[in-house]
C-alpha cells in the first residue's frame, strides 16, 4: 500500500508541474502573457508606447482640423476677392443719357447723378450678374439690376424696385483725362 501511495504522489506532483507548465506555454506558444507576470520595466515601456500612439493620434486630427480650417479660410479670401474685383470692374463713371449719370468707387460705394444738380449716393454690392443698390436716402427706392460688361458698356436690365422691371439701360463708360 506504500507503493501506492508513493505512486499517487508523484501522479499528482506531476499531474500539477506538465498542467501549470502546459498552460504556460500556450499562453506563450499564442503570444498572451498574464499582464501580471510582465515586469515593472515592460509595464513602463507599454504606458509609454500607448502614452506616444495618443499624441500621435492627437496631432493627427489637430492636423487635419488645420488643414480643413486653412481651406475654410482660402475659399473665403477668394470669394472676397472675386466679389471685390467685380465691384472693381464697375469703377467708374457711367453715361445713360443726357440727363443721368452713374459713378461707382469699386469700393461699394456709388452715386446716380441726375441734371448735374440733384445726387443720389448709395451703397452697392453684385453677385453674380446681380448688382444691388441701397439709396442713402430713405425716399430714394433701392432697387436690383442684372448687369453686363462688354468693354467700355454697361447693360443693366431692370429688376425689383425699377421703373421697369425687364427693361434694358445701356450705359457708357467716360474715360477721365488722368
Amino acid at each position: 500500500m506504500s507503493g501506492d501511495n508513493i505512486d499517487n504522489a508523484k501522479t499528482t506532483e506531476n499531474f500539477h508541474r506538465l498542467h501549470s507548465s502546459r498552460g504556460i506555454s500556450r499562453r506563450r506558444a499564442r503570444g498572451q502573457v498574464h499582464r501580471y507576470s510582465l515586469n515593472e520595466k515592460d509595464r513602463i515601456r507599454r504606458a509609454i508606447k500607448r502614452k506616444k500612439q495618443r499624441i500621435i493620434r492627437m496631432w493627427f486630427i489637430i492636423g487635419c482640423v488645420m488643414v480643413l480650417l486653412v481651406a475654410i479660410v482660402a475659399l473665403i479670401c477668394k470669394y472676397c476677392v472675386r466679389e471685390q474685383k467685380r465691384n472693381t470692374e464697375l469703377a467708374g463713371v457711367w453715361h445713360y443719357d443726357q440727363y443721368t449719370e452713374y459713378e461707382f468707387d469699386g469700393k461699394g460705394k456709388g452715386c446716380m447723378c441726375l441734371d448735374g444738380n440733384n445726387h443720389f449716393e448709395f451703397t452697392y454690392k453684385t453677385e453674380g450678374t446681380a448688382l444691388y443698390l441701397d439709396f442713402i436716402l430713405d425716399y430714394v427706392t433701392d432697387c436690383q439690376y442684372s448687369y453686363n460688361i462688354e468693354g467700355e458698356k454697361l447693360t443693366l436690365v431692370g429688376g425689383e424696385g425699377t421703373a421697369e422691371v425687364g427693361k434694358k439701360y445701356e450705359l457708357t463708360k467716360i474715360l477721365l483725362d488722368k
